[in-house]
C-alpha cells in the first residue's frame, strides 16, 4: 500500500512539472539567437508595453531579438522573468 502511494504522488509531482516559465511558452531558436514576443496585452487601458524600461515597438505576436537573461515586462504592473538563451520566449500571462 506504501508503494502504491508513494508511485501516485511520484506521478502527481511528474504532471506538475512544466518548462517552469509560468508567464509564457518557451521553445528553441532556429538559429541560436534569443528571442522575445508579447503573445497578450494587459488590457486595453495598460499601454505602452515596455521591456526594460522600453517602450516595446512591436505588435502581439511579433517576435524581436533580446538579449538572454532577467527582463522586466510593464503594462499596468511590473513582472520580471528570465529569458533562457537560445530560445524564443512568447509572453502570454500577466497574472499574479
Amino acid at each position: 500500500m506504501k508503494s502504491v502511494l508513494l508511485c501516485m504522488l511520484a506521478s502527481f509531482l511528474a504532471s506538475c512539472s512544466g518548462d517552469d516559465h509560468l508567464r509564457g511558452q518557451v521553445s528553441l531558436s532556429d538559429d541560436g539567437k534569443t528571442y522575445f514576443a508579447v503573445l497578450k496585452d494587459n488590457g486595453k487601458n495598460c499601454h505602452p508595453i515596455k521591456l526594460d524600461g522600453e517602450i516595446w515597438a512591436y505588435g502581439l505576436g511579433e517576435v524581436a531579438e533580446v538579449p538572454p537573461g532577467v527582463h522586466t515586462i510593464q503594462a499596468c504592473i511590473e513582472i520580471e522573468f528570465d529569458i533562457p538563451a537560445g530560445m524564443v520566449f512568447e509572453f502570454d500571462y500577466w497574472g499574479p
